[in-house]
């Protein structure tokens, strides 16, 4: 091989035209293109032209690397904004954690014309950046925002939010505060719901709410996709059966509320006849006669009624109502001890497609296992079964020995 010095290397790619280098510079990162800006002038402004590669960008962990070495927001934000300013224009999809600075949020709203994706996770803001600050993002359809920081939701964030009412079709609003959770979302939200046009996926997280919010929840007739996580709900709400009102919905999660009982699914049951996915956690207050409802359910093919808390069990769901499932695709019961190999061996049999199943902390044995080697073989849609099980469910040496394979069967031990 042919070596070149440095001065005939210049010559060389210095020969190459403008539309060449563009292409190359697309090839390096964005901190080596911010480089090639120092290079010469024709670099400077080649380089400042070659970013429209660039349609979703991820930034988080880089920040963070800054803020160890002392850098101050400002810097930061500063660094943001410069990329922005190279790339905003093209991007369709923006993640920012880890910001300690509201103030990048005005810079989103002048550079991303065209963002459709915008997830941030904010650690201090003042309600100044928040002002009018969703005004020129025309096309945004999906919006995830955590808040992690003791200060109030900003009143203009939540105003700003009107001006997606025409195009946001995905919203997602979590407070992970451990401190400050359950702030409570005001009666200045409801306006802001009913003004939503096209929205289909909602996730709320560590809120407190009223009777009145959830029900404006409950009126949103798009509405396919809810969840509700870590929710406080005031002392007038006894129970979520309002939820039953959403005839929409595919999938539904709730998560770590204790409001979730047999009335509640079986209203679920009654009226959500398109949910396809279903996750309640905890189920401590559930029982056979609720879960048998769900059968009402032709278009469910994921289950799960995973603990939230490693200590409490669910007892009162047994393989009475769950030896009846079929057609699963994720299946979970992970802490039924009541549940045995006979309905978990029924649900693999019925359920070609399954691909995920979660038997921690139940009863189920070696039995379920060897039979989900022997069915998984004669699979021929090439889906594989992932299977995640406690330790003592199987002997010492099971991974050595052979008659444990499969092609299409995963394992995944962990301890109890």
């Amino acid at each position: 091989m042919d070596i070149i010095n440095e001065d005939e290397f210049s010559m060389n790619i210095n020969m190459l035209n403008n539309y060449c280098l563009e292409k190359i510079f697309m090839y390096l990162s964005i901190d080596e293109r911010f480089e090639l800006e120092k290079v010469c002038e024709k670099w400077k402004i080649i380089s400042q032209n070659a970013w429209h590669d660039i349609v979703t960008l991820y930034y988080g962990d880089h920040f963070h690397r800054m803020k160890n070495f002392n850098v101050d927001s400002s810097t930061v934000v500063d660094y943001i904004e410069k990329i922005l300013t190279r790339c905003g224009k093209y991007l369709l999809s923006l993640t920012l954690t880890r910001i300690d600075d509201s103030i990048v949020l005005p810079v989103i709203n002048k550079y991303c014309l065209k963002l459709k994706i915008l997830k941030l996770f904010l650690t201090s803001w003042v309600n100044e950046d928040f002002t009018n600050v969703f005004d020129n993002l025309k096309k945004l359809a999906s919006l995830d925002i955590i808040f992690h920081g003791s200060y109030n939701i900003p009143i203009d964030f939540v105003n700003s939010i009107e001006a997606l009412g025409e195009t946001l079709e995905s919203f997602s609003l979590t407070d992970d505060y451990l401190e400050t959770k359950y702030k409570f979302l005001s009666i200045e939200w409801i306006p802001i719901i009913e003004n939503f046009k096209c929205l289909n996926s909602l996730a709320i997280i560590g809120f407190k709410m009223d009777k009145i919010f959830l029900k404006n929840i409950c009126e949103i007739k798009t509405l396919e996709s809810l969840t509700l996580a870590d929710i406080i709900f005031d002392g007038e709400i006894e129970s979520i059966d309002l939820i039953s009102n959403i005839k929409n919905l595919k999938y539904l999660s709730i998560m770590q509320i204790e409001q979730v009982d047999d009335i509640f699914i079986e209203k679920i049951s009654n009226n959500c006849i398109n949910l396809e996915k279903l996750y309640l956690q905890p189920a401590t207050h559930c029982t056979d006669f609720g879960i048998l409802n769900l059968l009402q359910l032709k278009k469910l093919n994921t289950l799960s009624l995973k603990l939230s808390d490693e200590f409490d069990d669910v007892i009162g769901i047994t393989d009475t109502s769950l030896r009846r499932f079929s057609n699963m695709k994720e299946f979970d019961c992970g802490g039924c001890w009541n549940i045995t190999n006979d309905s978990i061996i029924n649900i693999i049999n019925h359920s070609p497609e399954l691909e995920k199943l979660n038997i921690r902390r139940t009863s189920v044995s070696i039995e379920t296992i060897m039979h989900a080697v022997n069915i998984t073989k004669k699979r021929t849609n090439n889906i594989t079964l992932n299977i995640e099980a406690n330790t003592s469910q199987l002997p010492d040496n099971f991974f050595s020995l052979k008659i444990y394979e499969s092609p299409f069967l995963k394992i995944k031990l962990v301890e109890l």
